[in-house]
């Protein structure tokens, strides 16, 4: 039986609410925070704060709170410092290192949801894995290796784990 918080549709949207979350908080920790060092905002400043919905632009205003050389709202949205910021993150973002590890990520990401969709047929098709195919499952980490049993899962005179995994 597939549980509504592995479906597919259900991860997303909760994944989209935890940063709608994450926005809400980051605005929220400015609006708590600015009034102490820049004074109560005017309506122009919280229509512009409403209008980010940009995670990283508001956790970098955030930044800017404790920037002693900024000294007022204006000059917390609009200061030049928070364009070299992102700047800088976008030089970073292109960068070969950031790049490498962005892809590693991914493959590590592709590898972990294959074993995942994996052990999913499996259980559907062979019953609930025993700890051991569940660790021979965990110890591959060639996607190759986890695809090639995706294709085998289809084969249908393989009737079991065993026989999937070529232990048997």
């Amino acid at each position: 039986m597939i549980r509504p918080e592995d479906s597919t549709t259900y991860l997303a949207i909760l994944g989209e609410g935890r940063n709608e979350g994450r926005i809400a908080e980051a605005r929220r920790w400015l609006l708590r925070q600015g009034p102490k060092r820049f004074g109560e905002p005017d309506a122009t400043t919280l229509a512009t704060l409403e209008a980010i919905l940009d995670l990283d632009r508001l956790e970098t205003l955030s930044e800017g709170i404790v920037d002693f050389d900024i000294q007022d709202w204006d000059g917390l949205l609009s200061r030049p410092s928070f364009e070299r910021v992102l700047n800088a993150l976008q030089m970073v973002k292109r960068s070969t290192t950031y790049q490498a590890i962005l892809q590693d990520g991914r493959t590590e990401g592709r590898i972990a949801e294959a074993r995942r969709l994996l052990l999913r047929q499996g259980t559907k098709r062979f019953g609930e894995p025993d700890a051991t195919t569940v660790a021979t499952l965990e110890a591959i980490q060639d996607l190759d290796r986890l695809e090639a049993l995706g294709k085998r899962i289809l084969d249908f005179d393989i009737q079991d784990w065993d026989g999937l995994l070529g232990t048997s």
